[in-house]
């Protein structure tokens, strides 16, 4: 199967229009117990609602979309005399709007939206708040756990780059000879015909150890089946995961792109994000570097599981939409 890369094109291109807010679920990690929540495991889920998955020590999913931005937020008092963060500036695209070079207070934070798979069936299952989609989640990489995705990166990078030299490799975009634009391909398919996945791990920081994400890619057995490699979705499966992105996009964007707040001069509170969930008891506001507790951590470490490889007929996914 082969697609029309044009078809595709928008995909880099992020709008705003008129579209449902929130459809991505959060993944968080939990930093304390809490009622129906472990400590140290992952979540998934709004709050303000039943947790569509609770108590998870390994979450996958298919990488749909892997966003950059940044901001600047400040602390100042509501009516209630109680501080809240307050979102003074925003970047949808660091190339239209850079970064400030000379300000510590605007951070980099990365967005990872994918498709859930069911860790149990390996299959795609429903959204549990919006009819007609299927569950899409998004991991909030900012403050500790911005190293997590820079690592996510680089091991993306080095996986694509393997699968697509191997002399089995389809490409999705390939023309009738089979020759296909090598760019074009990795930027449009990528980290899309992939699954990973998703553990608790820590790092070390002025506060002690704080959870992070630990991404990985599932791998198959070589078709020799003495070695391991990345598994990569067959055209069809790759296709309809094109489509899904085609589809959503206009989502993901309105339920990211805070720009509108800025231009609008918004001076409400900022919408809560994973990364305050987790440590919403007690952030410290003053620091410039991390968003993380100050308090001594009385709960037992996480334990960091090893990334899992899994063989090629564990997903077998069902991934018509």
């Amino acid at each position: 199967m082969r697609v029309n890369a044009d078809d595709y094109k928008d995909l880099g291109n992020f709008d705003i229009p008129n579209v449902t807010r929130n459809t991505f679920m959060p993944v968080f990690i939990t930093g304390e117990n809490r009622p129906g929540q472990e400590y140290g495991k992952l979540q998934i889920g709004d709050l303000s609602k039943q947790l569509f998955q609770n108590n998870l020590t390994k979450v996958y999913f298919i990488p749909l979309f892997i966003k950059q931005i940044w901001s600047k937020t400040i602390t100042e008092k509501n009516d209630k005399k109680e501080d809240y963060d307050k979102l003074v500036d925003f970047s949808w695209d660091n190339k239209v709007k850079p970064k400030p070079i000379n300000d510590p207070d605007c951070k980099y934070s990365y967005i990872v939206a994918g498709l859930f798979i069911d860790e149990n069936t390996k299959k795609k299952v429903p959204h549990p708040y919006i009819e007609d989609k299927y569950a899409v989640i998004y991991f909030n990489c900012k403050g500790t756990k911005v190293g997590s995705i820079l690592d996510f990166n680089k091991l993306l990078d080095t996986t694509i780059n393997e699968y697509m030299s191997r002399s089995d490799y389809k490409a999705l975009t390939a023309d009738d000879k089979g020759s296909f634009d090598y760019d074009r391909e990795k930027i449009l398919c990528g980290y899309r015909r992939l699954i990973c996945s998703a553990d608790v791990a820590y790092a070390d920081t002025n506060f002690g150890k704080k959870h992070i994400f630990k991404f990985s890619v599932i791998k198959e057995k070589t078709p020799d089946g003495k070695g391991e490699r990345s598994k990569v979705l067959d055209s069809e499966d790759s296709k309809t995961i094109l489509d899904l992105c085609k589809n959503i996009q206009k989502d993901f964007t309105k339920q990211f792109d805070r720009t509108p707040m800025i231009n609008k001069n918004l001076s409400q509170p900022v919408v809560t994000t994973v990364s305050n969930i987790e440590f919403a008891d007690n952030v410290n506001k003053n620091d410039s570097s991390i968003h993380a507790t100050t308090k001594p951590v009385k709960n037992p470490e996480p334990k960091v599981t090893s990334p899992a490889s899994s063989s090629d007929d564990a997903f077998d996914l069902d991934l018509s939409l």
